[in-house]
């Protein structure tokens, strides 16, 4: 399981979020957007296990909430925080059908 944590106050960056062997991945907006239930954000880093509220806190970031399971036509299932993972999603599957056609 991923734990998700929007950067709300700046982008990400060294110094932005608390280093870890367990990041498992950092997505820059590039400019702030809009993200359900969240607000306005930089970007989001994920983390294997959960940071603590003193992290939270200490960085600013601001903890992803209320994700919902999404089960796609492929059988595949996912945690779902924001319509770009819908669209992430969608656009593999996609791609694996143009595969197929080709």
């Amino acid at each position: 399981m991923a734990y998700r944590y929007y950067l709300t106050q700046r982008p990400p960056a060294p110094g932005a979020v608390p280093e870890s062997r367990r990041v498992r991945a950092v997505e820059d907006f590039g400019r702030k957007r809009y993200v359900q239930r969240i607000g306005e954000a930089y970007g989001y880093v994920e983390y294997d296990q959960p940071l603590t509220q003193i992290q939270i806190h200490s960085y600013e970031l601001t903890e992803a909430t209320d994700p919902f399971e999404i089960k796609f036509e492929d059988g595949s299932k996912g945690l779902i925080h924001t319509t770009e993972d819908i669209a992430r999603k969608i656009r593999v599957m996609l791609n694996a059908e143009i595969e197929k056609v080709e």
